[in-house]
């Protein structure tokens, strides 16, 4: 394509995503979401000594029928310095946030402690001590509703998802309070089949998934779930409650998990939104092919640098409202070249929030 019809159509196209989303936001607005509104972020430093040291320990405990390697491997674990733009997204892009709560067993950052917004909340003052310690993403999002004066509506973060431009309450939540959510292309039932090898990355992952599917058919009826795009999602803490109380069984085996598991309840990325929705709750919307409003934007950082520059350019070119960049190694390089494109993209100072 000739330079200069490749220019003019992309002016044209974003001329036209800008009036979209300026109509979306506005239609939005006029019926925007008026609660108050916290933050969730889970977040585990690895090199923190009783962390690797208790890790090793369970580690030891754990049948490796019962796990996988990626479910155990210590680039899990690694801090990489995100979580303080994680926190400078939502200084920028969300200063409506009310508190921000910092769920970590391990050491924080003293930028994060010092965050006039956030409070840290230790994982053994919500999850009972003989289920700790927790290596498990996904049983600890079980006792999520367990946060000690989190608001009903909140939005729940992993250290490695980002807003990447303004938001309003509205994006994430109705007038009447329901929560948003976008829905992955694929249903988990053709997202898993075939089931990956006993020795990919990702067999507990998609076993896990699988295993939620089932439950929520057998429940709810549902036999078509659609997973929740990977980014910060909005949740409900009444919501999140009942969930859990309709599936008992599920629950009590994946808070047992100190580490992933086959058998664990996929919340926040399958249950929550299903559930919510069948509740009427929830809303949830379908991920759109091309994702014409740049609304989201998922890449896994890995050890060719070359993808991992094109995901940079693209993000620094679209803007998009939310984004996740996922390392998937331990590689220096790549590391530092992360952490240097987040630095350019959130390089304006964050805007002074009040407690």
């Amino acid at each position: 394509m000739p330079p200069l019809l490749k220019s003019t159509l992309g002016r044209i196209f974003g001329w036209g995503r800008a009036a979209i989303m300026a109509l979306v936001h506005a239609a939005r607005s006029r019926n925007s979401f008026r609660g108050d509104v916290d933050a969730v972020l889970l977040y585990v430093d690895g090199t923190d000594p009783q962390i690797a040291e208790a890790r090793t320990h369970w580690l030891r405990q754990t049948p490796p029928e019962e796990t996988d390697r990626a479910s155990t491997a210590a680039r899990r674990y690694l801090a990489l310095g995100e979580i303080e733009f994680v926190l400078r997204s939502m200084d920028l892009h969300a200063p409506w946030l009310r508190k921000i709560y910092v769920l970590a067993e391990s050491r924080v950052p003293e930028a994060v402690r010092a965050h006039p917004k956030v409070v840290l909340i230790k994982n053994s003052a919500i999850v009972p001590p003989g289920q700790m310690p927790l290596f498990n993403s996904a049983a600890l999002e079980l006792f999520l509703d367990q946060i000690p004066a989190l608001s009903e509506h909140f939005l729940y973060f992993n250290d490695d998802t980002f807003l990447g431009r303004t938001t309003h309450k509205s994006d994430f939540f109705t007038a009447e309070g329901k929560s948003r959510t976008t829905l992955a292309r694929a249903g988990i039932n053709e997202l898993t089949r075939p089931t990956p090898s006993k020795n990919s990355d990702d067999y507990v992952f998609f076993k896990a998934m699988r295993s939620t599917a089932v439950a929520l058919a057998r429940e709810l009826g549902e036999k078509r779930p659609r997973a929740a795009i990977h980014q910060a999602r909005a949740m409900r803490k009444s919501v999140v409650t009942a969930c859990k109380l309709q599936f008992p069984a599920e629950v009590n085996a994946c808070t047992q998990n100190r580490f992933r598991d086959v058998h664990d309840f996929a919340l926040c990325l399958l249950a929550y939104h299903t559930y919510g929705y069948w509740q009427g709750a929830a809303t949830v919307g379908h991920y759109t092919l091309p994702n014409f409003l740049h609304d989201h934007f998922y890449a896994d950082i890995g050890s060719d640098p070359s993808p991992n520059q094109a995901a940079f350019n693209r993000l620094l070119a679209e803007r998009p409202m939310l984004f996740c960049l996922n390392s998937q190694i331990d590689h220096p390089e790549q590391n530092q070249l992360l952490c240097r494109f987040l630095a350019k993209y959130f390089r304006a100072e964050s805007r002074p929030v009040t407690p």
